[in-house]
């Protein structure tokens, strides 16, 4: 009896050994996520600052899109709601300019950009975190103009949004 009882914590105690192992191996695949960070500029004068946590505070929105040869479920947060969340003045504007980290530009209509539901800032795909771009992803963040049939306006890698 005191031989199964032994043997029992001996169990216990190598799974937490190996649990708390896994852990520091895998540190959280979000942190990359909460420490990035997304300029918004109206007008080249006010500019405001899109972290994780505000990102997180918006309606999660999934969707997913139909490409060739393969389709993808996205998770993300509608632009719009976002610009709403910052109070950026974006009246009167004519287009938004979305902006990567390796300097890829795409404008996009206003008429798109607020008010609709196809432009998104995605963190997830297949639910799981998007990868950063050392490891060949197209993380933190990601513009996803839904309807574009071949993605030609999305952004990886996402960094500012100019407003004009």
């Amino acid at each position: 009896m005191k031989m199964k009882l032994v043997g029992g914590v001996l169990v216990l105690i190598l799974l937490v050994v190996l649990a708390y192992t896994v852990m520091q191996d895998n540190p959280d695949p979000l942190a990359y996520q909460r420490d990035a960070e997304i300029r918004i500029v109206v007008e080249g004068e006010r500019e405001h600052t899109v972290d994780f946590d505000m990102i997180m505070d918006v309606k999660e929105h999934q969707f997913t899109v139909d490409r060739q040869d393969d389709d993808h479920t996205y998770t993300g947060v509608l632009i719009g709601t976002i610009l709403e969340a910052v109070d950026a003045d974006v009246q009167g504007a004519e287009q938004f300019v979305a902006k990567a980290t390796d300097g890829y530009t795409v404008a996009i209509p206003a008429s798109e950009f607020v008010g609709g539901d196809t432009v998104f800032l995605v963190y997830k795909i297949n639910d799981a975190p998007l990868s950063p771009a050392g490891e060949g992803g197209s993380g933190p963040y990601r513009l996803v103009v839904k309807d574009d049939e071949f993605g030609q306006r999305w952004v990886k890698h996402l960094a500012e949004i100019l407003v004009r």
